[in-house]
C-alpha cells in the first residue's frame, strides 16, 4: 500500500522577515500561472507558543505556494509525492531572484513530509527489550511497556548549541504509532541543508525508504 500523505512541503528560509512583498511575489508568480485562490487567500499557523501567524497563499495546477513574510519562510506544498516539488521551488526562486539583495538572503532550505502507512504487522505487537526503564516502567504501572515511537537525527560539525530548528544540515527521522488510527505508522521526515539539491536529492530517495520500513520490523 502505498503511503498516505499528510504534509508534503519543501521550504526556503530567508536570513531576515519581509523579504519580499507579497504583492510583487504574486505579481512576478501570475506570469508562471501562479493564482490566488478564492477560498482561501490567506489562512493562519500556529507555533508551539499558540501564536497565529497570518500566511499568504498562492496556487498552481497541484502546488500550493505559502508564504509567511513574517517569518520570512516560503514554502511549496502537494499533497502527494511529486518529482517536481523540488523543482517548483527552484523556479519560484529564479522567478524573484533578480530583485536587490534577494539572492544574498537565502538562508537554508528545508523539507517537512509526514505520511502514515501499514507495516508487516500492527505497530503495538511488540516486546519491549529489558532495560533498567523497561522495569521501573512496570514497577510504576504494571503493565508490560510497548514501543510507541523511536526517533533518530543526525548533523554536521559540533554538538549544537542554538535551537534545532535554527541548525543547518539537520536531519530528523521519526517513526511512530499514528494516535487516530493505531493500525498506521506515522512516519516524519525534515531534512534542513544549505544546498537545495542535497534536499531534493533526499526527497527522491523517500518513497524507497518508506517501503523498506514498513516492510521490517520498525522496532529492531
Amino acid at each position: 500500500m502505498e503511503p498516505i500523505v499528510d504534509m508534503n512541503k519543501i521550504t526556503v528560509a530567508f536570513s531576515s522577515p519581509f523579504p519580499i512583498e507579497f504583492g510583487q511575489l504574486q505579481e512576478r508568480l501570475s506570469e508562471h500561472g501562479y493564482s490566488q485562490p478564492t477560498d482561501k487567500a490567506q489562512r493562519f499557523r500556529f507555533l508551539e507558543s499558540g501564536q497565529a501567524i497570518p500566511i499568504s497563499v498562492l496556487s498552481k495546477d497541484s502546488f500550493e505556494l505559502a508564504y509567511d513574510e513574517q517569518r520570512g519562510f516560503l514554502s511549496i506544498e502537494s499533497e502527494e509525492f511529486s518529482d517536481e516539488l523540488g523543482a517548483e521551488l527552484e523556479n519560484v526562486i529564479e522567478s524573484v531572484n533578480d530583485l536587490p539583495n534577494l539572492a544574498a538572503e537565502l538562508n537554508w532550505y528545508e523539507l517537512h513530509l509526514v505520511c502514515r502507512v501499514l507495516g508487516s504487522k500492527h505497530p503495538l505487537d511488540n516486546i519491549v527489550a529489558p532495560s533498567k526503564a523497561h522495569s521501573l516502567f512496570k514497577k510504576i504501572s504494571g503493565l508490560d511497556p510497548r514501543y510507541f515511537s523511536r526517533s533518530y537525527c543526525s548533523f554536521s560539525g559540533d554538538l549544537p548549541s542554538k535551537p534545532l530548528n535554527q541548525v543547518v544540515d539537520w536531519i530528523h527521522i521519526t517513526m511512530g504509532v499514528f494516535v487516530p488510527n493505531p493500525k498506521y505508522y506515522q512516519m516524519r521526515f525534515i531534512c534542513r541543508r544549505g544546498d537545495l539539491a542535497k534536499v531534493i536529492e533526499f526527497y527522491k530517495a523517500l518513497p524507497n525508504m518508506i517501503r523498506e520500513f514498513s516492510a521490517s520490523d520498525v522496532w529492531e
